[in-house]
């Protein structure tokens, strides 16, 4: 599952879009075959959520909305179970921030500007708790995501000062 994942991933960059949803919705269906198999393997379940998130994105790329929000509020749920439990690392944070970013991503392309802004403060709240846990580069590199979204949807409210104030904490974070 986590190397057809990985192939998707990689052949998406590549700009090969339909090969790629089809290996993320093949990645999906063995990580769900895997969780019922085994519904207590934390592994599993985490790499089940990273799939839903995948695809989530994967949807948004192709206008799909409506995908894209089941897949990210289901990888929350996934997720916020999994944190629930507290025997987790900070992978499972730092992916439900990226979960959480899909859904603020999903209400600004429906015009959802308040479900956005509050998505993505649910995001960078826990990207910054997982920056806390773990200062590596993946975590660093979700919240500065986090926060150039945060301005972008601050910017298209008008808040110019609030999406100056998000871009260049973001900026910081990365230097």
């Amino acid at each position: 599952s986590s190397f057809l994942h990985l192939q998707a991933l990689s052949g998406e960059r590549l700009g090969d879009h339909d090969r790629a949803g089809e290996l993320f919705r093949e990645s999906l269906a063995i990580g769900k075959r895997l969780v019922d198999h085994d519904p207590e393997n934390v592994s599993w379940r985490h790499g089940l959520a990273v799939s839903h998130i995948s695809l989530g994105f994967h949807a948004l790329r192709d206008g799909d909305i409506e995908e894209a929000g089941n897949r990210g509020r289901r990888s929350v749920e996934l997720l916020r179970d999994l944190a629930a439990t507290g025997d987790v690392g900070y992978e499972v944070l730092r992916d439900l921030a990226e979960a959480q970013r899909c859904l603020a991503m999903t209400a600004a392309a429906r015009g959802d500007g308040e479900g956005a802004r509050t998505w993505i403060a649910a995001a960078t709240d826990t990207a910054r708790r997982t920056l806390e846990r773990s200062d590596e580069d993946r975590s660093r590199e979700t919240l500065a995501k986090c926060l150039i979204l945060a301005g972008e949807i601050e910017s298209d409210a008008g808040r110019a000062v609030a999406a100056e104030a998000s871009w260049h904490e973001a900026h910081e974070i990365l230097r």
